[in-house]
């Protein structure tokens, strides 16, 4: 009976630390792996993305929403029908279903920045 007791505190004690490292990682801010690439089109609730890896052959990813995706375009509050081909987009977590898209317009990231849009 002390051996289960003890058991039962040592698995609560555990519990309690792992809650306080995951309470620590989202306090610091700790990014969440993304995906970045261009629009090539969506579908439903798909957002397919032509993603080119450094020094590899670009591939289309399916990428899987809900509605718990944020989605901003230009950095403002948007819906994932509003994103077209050819945006560029930034995708987290960059695997299972999406959390966040961040879209740009082209054009806009130059504008942005005391150029003008070609």
């Amino acid at each position: 009976m002390r051996n289960v007791l003890l058991a039962v505190v040592i698995l609560g004690l555990i519990g309690v630390a792992q809650a306080q490292v995951q309470g620590k990682q989202k306090a610091k801010g700790e990014k969440k792996p993304s995906v970045s690439g261009v629009v090539v089109k969506v579908e439903g609730e798909k957002l397919v993305v032509k993603v080119a890896p450094k020094g590899g052959d670009a591939k289309e990813v399916t990428v899987t929403t809900d509605n718990k995706t944020k989605v901003t375009l230009d950095g403002k509050k948007a819906a994932l029908g509003d994103l077209k081909e050819g945006m560029k987009v930034k995708v987290t977590p960059d695997t299972g279903t999406a959390q966040k898209i961040d879209a740009k317009t082209p054009g806009k990231a130059r504008e942005g920045k005391g150029g003008k849009a070609k």
